[in-house]
């Protein structure tokens, strides 16, 4: 989780600090997690640039959101559509001549 970039990460508690290297071809992306104040700071090169895109759908732990959504029964329309950018989308149809998509 953390070298793909989640905030989510922890470590050992009885630890200060951890880190984690991911490697994909050439490619290395190196994490530290540090315990400052009884939080976890991040610091580091993840491989993902934006953890609200991953977090959500991709580490179904269980303090994931759309985990606990559905363990709920809760509908899950806004939380999947919390990263798209409706309006850009509507603007690049605009653009283009195209009629936007029918909203609720």
């Amino acid at each position: 989780m953390a070298a793909l970039g989640s905030e989510q990460a922890s470590i050992k508690g009885d630890a200060d600090e951890g880190s984690v290297e991911l490697t994909v071809g050439d490619e290395t992306y190196t994490r530290t997690l540090t315990r400052r104040n009884g939080a976890i700071v991040t610091s580091g090169d993840p491989y993902l640039d934006d953890p609200e895109l991953t977090d959500p759908f991709s580490f179904l732990l269980e303090s994931n959101e759309a985990r606990r959504a559905v363990a709920r029964g809760d509908d899950l329309r806004n939380l999947i559509m919390r990263p798209v950018d409706i309006k850009a989308i509507q603007a690049e149809k605009a653009a283009h001549g195209r009629k936007a998509p029918y909203r609720r």
